[in-house]
């Protein structure tokens, strides 16, 4: 008797695999074994019809009800060769001999997938009776819906100067840039304050364009479309972490499908928070867009001074948030599916910003992960306003005519 199989390997995230086994011994005895087991798996599927047969000849579908994946009922003689289908979107599930490829069907929640995977000859003849459950997973992950393949992730330290990243302890941010494209000379907006600095990254358009000049919001006399709104046009799941409320206009009604805020600029661990939130979520639902705001930078500035010994510290703290974001992704697997881009709004000079001075103006601006082709420092200049545009090229999404902004295609 072969042993039963131990691994699989179940391509949904979004499903779980609930597998029943039962051993015949034929002809020459009774014996049933049964074993049921839940697994979740890895993500594995592709866009291109498969056109081909089950990879062994001793591996046969049956179904009760026959579909795209499983076309015929009853069993097939030892040997025979596996059935032909062409589908569009495959699962691949592996489970020692056993290997099938099928689809789930458009808005079904459960599918069912039998198969015989018979050895030996008649009269000792024997099979494995395999019956493969696709269900809905009790914590529910879907998957990306970037045509790209890959997702982004907006990381924005609020009024965080370059020169103070050098200066803190920042493993996290100093893996993103070993590993991806960098400048710590990009060049935020005038005035150099958190809303207008916002808006111009989001909706790629200087201050003079969308009018947004203070930290109050006014609807715009022309509105400009926001990365995130361009997203949940293209159909594009989007997410917000952040703790300034404020920031809630950077995406129009409706065009968020997870939001996540928290009044804790006054916790000195408040940005840990929003790493820990955003790790979370970007692990189980994928978000093809997601915009974690981290506040608390800034308001030790404005306590302490740009530069001080607490400013830096709190540089720090951002950092350990941010590396929980990390951690997560790679624990899930997902470390290298998206492009994780990390700037600031603005820095900020003495116990203030806003001017034109460059301690207000120069902000880090770092990309690393999916689609990075160029790693190292930058060489062309790179403004606020070429974030909304470059975050578009990744998700292939159309760059809006109204934005100033160009993609950085230097790092492609």
């Amino acid at each position: 008797m072969r042993a039963l199989p131990t691994a699989l390997v179940l391509p949904f995230r979004d499903l779980q695999l609930r597998a029943e086994y039962f051993y015949n011994g034929g002809a020459r005895g009774n014996l049933k074994e049964r074993l049921a087991l839940v697994a979740g798996g890895q993500l594995r599927h592709t866009s291109r019809h498969l056109l081909g047969g089950l990879a062994s000849g001793r591996i046969h579908p049956w179904s009760a009800d026959p579909s795209p994946c499983c076309g015929h009922r009853g069993t097939a003689p030892a040997g025979a060769a596996g059935l032909v289908w062409s589908v569009a979107d495959e699962v691949e599930v592996v489970a020692g001999a056993v290997l099938a490829r099928g689809r789930r069907p458009t808005g079904s929640t459960s599918e069912e997938l039998m198969f015989l995977s018979e050895f030996g000859t008649w009269p000792d003849f024997h099979y494995l009776e395999t019956r493969l459950y696709l269900q809905d997973h009790p914590r529910r992950r879907y998957p990306m819906q970037s045509p790209s393949g890959c997702g982004t992730i907006l990381i924005v330290i609020d009024g965080c100067r370059p020169d103070g990243i050098q200066q803190a302890e920042t493993p996290a941010i100093d893996s993103l840039m070993a590993r991806g494209a960098y400048t710590l000379n990009a060049q935020s907006v005038v005035p150099s304050s958190t809303l207008p600095c916002h808006t111009s990254m989001f909706r790629g358009v200087t201050p003079s364009r969308h009018g947004i000049t203070t930290n109050t919001w006014v609807p715009m006399v022309r509105p400009v479309p926001s990365i995130a709104e361009a997203a949940h046009a293209a159909n594009r799941k989007t997410a917000f972490v952040y703790n300034w409320e404020q920031l809630r206009d950077l995406a129009g009604p409706g065009s968020l499908d997870f939001s996540y805020y928290r009044a804790n600029l006054d916790e000195p661990e408040g940005d840990l928070t929003m790493g820990r939130v955003a790790a979370e979520h970007l692990a189980e639902e994928e978000p093809d867009f997601c915009f974690v705001y981290l506040g608390i930078v800034d308001i030790v500035g404005h306590r302490h001074g740009w530069m001080s010994a607490e400013y830096i510290e709190q540089i720090g703290a951002a950092d350990r948030a941010i590396g929980i974001l990390l951690e997560e992704l790679e624990r899930a697997g997902l470390l290298d599916r998206y492009f994780i881009l990390l700037q600031s709004d603005h820095g900020g000079h003495g116990q203030s910003h806003g001017t034109d001075m460059p301690e207000d103006l120069t902000i880090p601006w770092i990309a690393a992960g999916a689609k990075i082709r160029k790693t190292g420092q930058i060489e062309q200049p790179v403004r606020i306003i070429d974030t909304a545009p470059t975050l578009a090229h990744v998700l292939d999404l159309p760059l809006s005519e109204d934005w100033e902004g160009r993609p950085v295609l230097e790092i492609f």
